[in-house]
């Protein structure tokens, strides 16, 4: 009897979903709120974002409605910063190569796309990467592509893979000694992508309701923001890029994620300024 009622209402709300996508995008399609730091010295310019993941299919997987929101609304040139090459079971070449095919689907360039192989920073639940090696890595990306905004996984790292919010600690420490180098006068932001609980998180298209009227409410503070994909069959396209991992549970994946049709991220706090308001 339960199952009866509940098919035929997952079914409508999916369905009211899909709508929303299909009636409401361009409202949704919004940029990435600059603050009064740096707001004025990008005019003209294009605002470069660095995308920093874990593995090959991280981008996909993960960050479709970014990417595909920001190289829609236009104005910015990305650039995607892989840790390792997914080498876990031996694969690591081929999973570079299908990690740039996936990206030339989100239109970013190939010479835009680095995937490192490095000793110390493999893939796998048991590897401990290096923060100070990471916060390294990061530091020189961001000089010399000289970019304007990093975008990474938060704390939990949506999976709780310890490769993921790796990356988020390492970027607050790179924030965190870039405030007190008094020669580091460029600003920079960083956003962290939002991890949900395991009942969102497969919600798929049903998110979209959950993720924006809770952006909408909180849109004035500044430091979150929603992207609701422009078309989810790109995240789909991109995955399929990834012939070695396009196994059936991956495949679900993509379908019935909820990180597949939207993204909230949230500002990384701003070191020097906390402690220049703390101050006063």
């Amino acid at each position: 009897m339960l199952l009866e009622w509940l098919l035929p209402i997952a079914v409508v709300w999916w369905a009211m979903g899909m709508m929303l996508l299909v009636l409401f995008p361009q409202y949704l399609l919004k940029p990435l709120p600059v603050s009064s730091s740096t707001s004025g010295i990008h005019e003209g310019k294009l605002r470069k974002y660095l995308l920093l993941v874990a593995h090959p299919d991280d981008e996909c997987m993960f960050f479709g409605p970014t990417l595909l929101s920001l190289g829609m609304l236009g104005g910015c040139e990305f650039h995607v910063l892989c840790i390792s090459n997914g080498n876990a079971d031996g694969l690591g070449a081929v999973r570079t190569l299908e990690m740039i095919s996936s990206c030339s689907v989100f239109q970013v360039a190939a010479e835009n796309v680095k995937v490192l192989d490095h000793e110390s920073l493999q893939d796998g639940h048991r590897q401990q990467w290096s923060q100070p090696l990471l916060v390294q890595i990061i530091k020189e990306t961001v000089e010399t592509q000289a970019i304007d905004c990093v975008i990474t996984f938060d704390g939990y790292g949506v999976s709780g893979h310890p490769n993921h919010f790796a990356l988020s600690h390492s970027l607050r420490d790179y924030f965190a000694q870039r405030s007190q180098d008094a020669s580091e006068d460029r600003p920079i932001e960083g956003w962290e992508l939002e991890s949900v609980n395991i009942l969102r998180k497969y919600s798929g298209v049903l998110e979209i309701f959950t993720s924006t009227m809770a952006w909408l409410w909180s849109r004035k503070v500044g430091d979150s923001h929603c992207f609701v994909t422009p078309n989810p069959l790109t995240s789909v396209e991109a995955m399929k890029q990834h012939k070695s991992q396009w196994l059936w549970f991956r495949r679900l994946f993509v379908v019935f994620a909820s990180y597949t049709y939207v993204n909230t991220l949230r500002k990384v706090p701003s070191i020097g300024v906390e402690l220049a308001k703390k101050q006063k």
